[in-house]
């Protein structure tokens, strides 16, 4: 069932004409000049709120015969009007000098006596368009957003327009269309909307805002657009239902934390026009067992898979030239992994808690394997270093009780203390420096 909210019709103007203790409004020439103003004040802002509405509004001799009705003209039984307030249904109740009431819905732009149900919206500075800013008075949960507004088009779906914590309604919203007018969705739009779980976005959108979708949790798959080219930060951030999502290849930007703790979500490709994986992209993301990292991309950020504990292999690209610290901390699946000779450096915490991981080899290429990369791996039984590595990380190999490390280089690296072993390779077993 549907929730209802009580229709505020014509909020602005009720309250005005309630806080002007508006007495009398008609024709009689003596009437007070100062009354009359009041009345036109009410009419003014009558005319703010029906455009925001979308509607036409009456002239001000349409609306004040509307007002007064067949009683309150102060002609040959002399009625005038008491006052004017809201009711429980959210109509117009006047109560007249004679102690009689009438109640009065503002008619529509077609003169049904129905109220409007529209979104809100704002004319954006400077163009001849509109984007949508709230809810308005719409009591709907499955909204379709109009192409156009006022005659003009609908280009943008504004900042918070939907932010469930900035009005509670939202939350009860269950599916929304977006118009092919649409380009962009902006950020915060969708926050919290907890009970969406469909959503259209048309191939005019070309950009989808900072925690557009975030904490969406009734949402389970969406659709990414050809038209896409840019994701924002956090975008869909605690989307727990999440199960799927395509981004499609004109996707160039994914920020960070876009996919942060979508913990259904079980598989993603990343197209080959993205180039980086952000920081806390896919952190915590429980459900992923499968990803495929294209070629296009050179750099893996902070924590971008910590925390996918499902997560049982992965290619890292040649294209790729450093490993963020925390890359792949706590990926307790993950029992085989390929560093590409194009990486030169492994970020500390890069591969710590990897408790399944049972062998490595860091190739020429790397320079430097951060402090605690590997701490952790319990299950880490060789490790095969490059003979480029001139630094290695305090504790890089922290409680690696089953580790033996087979190390190229000639000379080792600052700080550490070596035995060696009956191949003749020196064996790394602790930390000596400060």
């Amino acid at each position: 069932m549907k929730k209802k909210w009580l229709v505020r019709l014509l909020s602005l103007a009720c309250v005005a004409v309630g806080s002007l203790g508006l007495v009398a409004c008609g024709g009689n020439s003596t009437q007070n000049s100062d009354e009359s103003t009041e009345i036109e004040a009410v009419y003014a802002q009558y005319v703010v709120y029906a455009e925001a509405q979308g509607q036409a509004p009456l002239s001000y001799e349409d609306w004040l015969a509307t007002i007064k009705g067949e009683k309150g003209d102060k002609g040959e039984d002399g009625v005038g009007i008491k006052s004017v307030q809201i009711d429980a249904d959210g109509n117009l109740l006047i109560t007249f000098t004679d102690g009689t009431s009438q109640t009065v819905e503002m008619p529509k732009q077609d003169g049904t006596q129905q109220a409007v149900q529209s979104l809100q919206y704002q004319r954006i500075a400077g163009k001849d368009e509109y984007h949508v800013i709230g809810l308005g008075n719409v009591a709907e949960l499955d909204i379709v957003i109009p192409d156009t507004y006022n005659g003009l088009p609908v280009t943008e779906i504004g900042t918070g327009a939907f932010n469930g914590d900035n009005d509670p309604r939202a939350s009860y919203l269950t599916s929304v269309v977006i118009p092919d007018s649409v380009t962009s969705i902006g950020d915060d739009v969708f926050f919290r909307c907890s009970s969406l779980t469909s959503i259209t976005i048309p191939d005019s959108v070309t950009s989808i805002g900072d925690c557009a979708f975030s904490y969406c949790s009734g949402l389970t798959s969406i659709t990414i657009p050809d038209s896409v080219t840019s994701i924002g930060y956090s975008a869909f951030s605690e989307c727990s239902s999440l199960t799927s999502i395509t981004i499609p290849d004109s996707v160039t930007t994914i920020g960070s934390a876009a996919f942060y703790q979508c913990s259904s979500l079980t598989s993603i490709t990343i197209p080959d026009s993205v180039t980086t994986i952000g920081d806390d992209v896919f952190f915590r993301c429980r459900s992923l067992t499968s990803i495929t990292i294209p070629d296009s991309v050179t750099s893996i950020g902070y924590r971008a898979f910590a925390g996918c504990s499902s997560l049982t292999s992965i290619t890292i690209p040649d294209s790729v030239t450093s490993i963020g610290c925390s890359a792949f901390a706590g990926c307790y699946s993950l029992t085989s992994i390929t560093i590409p000779d194009s990486v030169t450096s492994i970020g500390g915490y890069a591969f710590s808690e990897c408790s399944s991981l049972t062998s490595i080899t860091i190739p020429d290429s790397v320079t430097s394997i951060g402090g605690c990369a590997f701490s952790y791996c319990s299950a880490l039984t060789s490790v095969v270093i490059g003979d480029s590595v001139t630094s290695i990380g305090n504790r890089a190999f922290e409680d690696c009780s089953s580790l033996t490390i087979y190390c190229k280089a000639e000379s080792q690296p600052s700080g550490w203390d070596y035995y060696w072993n009956a191949s003749g390779c020196p064996v790394v077993w602790g930390y000596t420096g400060d």
